[in-house]
């Protein structure tokens, strides 16, 4: 299997981030392609986190500053439908350079992850993508096992999040790509260095270069995509981040399928809910909800044989507009309906 290399150091990062911190690219040096892994250890005085996946419905509670992740009203992930609500509009376009893009290789607690080499608080030399009239940068990639979303309930073994940052460094975009084991090996995968660092490795990393197009051509380039405007999926749930979901899914080697599995820990937020559309574009027909039927009528309001409440709502393809929901973080507080304006 080649790779560009996979000599082993250690950074000082954190155990668990909020996502991992692709913002940090301090500890890069350029990539030696000796194909020889040195380990070594030292003492960096991190702290422990005390937030877990498992009990995501609690993070609020826990700190106030993860207040947004309990009260917030654009929180992510939802529950996507294959039948209803792929694109049309928001469409990006991707500025990437190709290969030899260089960074650091780590694990960030819950899975391997990238984070591109930039000057501290320099993106401008990082690959570029624009949608609307926005336009970020990628700072990293990593992911989390299983897929935060669903689609049509089925959920993914792992899904890897492309992070874009504005040029304040503020994430604003996260292209996710589901991935599932297939009948051969992926080759953006294949460059990888190996073997992946694991998950109690988090000071480790190995300086590689990578082609960052390469699992974007593995999903068709993002062709189809679901997208909504929602937040990071880990403390302090950050909101105003755009989601690109790809239709495609990355289909790996199963043995590659097992080394992401092998050295990833648990990590899917429990998916948020939303139980209430109002699209002032005329009337659309809704795919069903788990509370009843619901459909846009021709003055802009919602109809239904019977009240949703916490249930999913989709618009058929094409009806990618924004919209006005009411927001139920049903997984927080039962009876709390929130009002907030959800762009899809």
């Amino acid at each position: 299997m080649l790779f560009s290399t996979s000599t082993y150091l250690l950074a000082v990062l954190p155990v668990v981030l909020g996502c991992a911190d692709h913002l940090d690219a301090s500890h890069y040096t350029a990539p030696s392609h000796n194909h020889k892994r040195q380990l070594t250890t030292i003492d960096t005085g991190h702290k422990e986190t005390f937030w877990r996946y498992d009990a995501s419905y609690d993070w609020g509670k826990i700190d106030p500053a993860y207040g947004t992740c309990q009260n917030g009203t654009q929180q992510s992930p939802i529950a996507l439908q294959r039948g209803g609500g792929l694109s049309n509009y928001h469409q990006p376009t991707f500025s990437y350079t190709g290969a030899n893009m260089t960074g650091n290789f780590v694990n960030w607690g819950h899975g391997p992850a990238f984070t591109l080499y930039h000057p501290e608080g320099d993106f401008s030399a990082l690959p570029r993508m624009k949608f609307d009239d926005e336009e970020v940068s990628l700072i990293g990639w990593h992911i989390h096992s299983p897929a935060d979303h669903t689609i049509d309930g089925f959920r993914s073994k792992s899904e890897m999040h492309l992070v874009h940052a504005n040029a304040e460094g503020e994430p604003r975009a996260v292209v996710a790509i589901r991935i599932d084991p297939g009948k051969a090996p992926s080759a953006f995968f294949s460059s990888l260095p190996t073997p992946y660092i694991g998950f109690n490795d988090t000071m480790a990393y190995a300086n590689t270069q990578l082609d960052l197009l390469e699992p974007l051509r593995e999903v068709a380039e993002l062709t189809e995509f679901w997208t909504y405007k929602g937040s990071l999926t880990s403390p302090p749930c950050e909101e105003g981040v755009r989601w690109f979901v790809a239709r495609s899914v990355l289909y790996v080697g199963i043995e590659q399928m097992q080394e992401i599995l092998h050295v990833s820990t648990y990590s899917a937020r429990v998916e948020q809910q939303v139980s209430r559309l109002v699209n002032p574009f005329g009337r659309i027909q809704t795919n069903e909800s788990m509370f009843g039927s619901m459909r846009l009528t021709s003055n802009g309001g919602v109809s239904s044989s019977e009240e949703p409440r916490g249930s999913h709502t989709r618009t058929q393809r094409g009806g990618d507009i924004s919209s006005s929901f009411e927001y139920c973080n049903t997984h927080h507080d039962p009876v709390l309906l929130l009002k907030s304006t959800f762009e899809l």
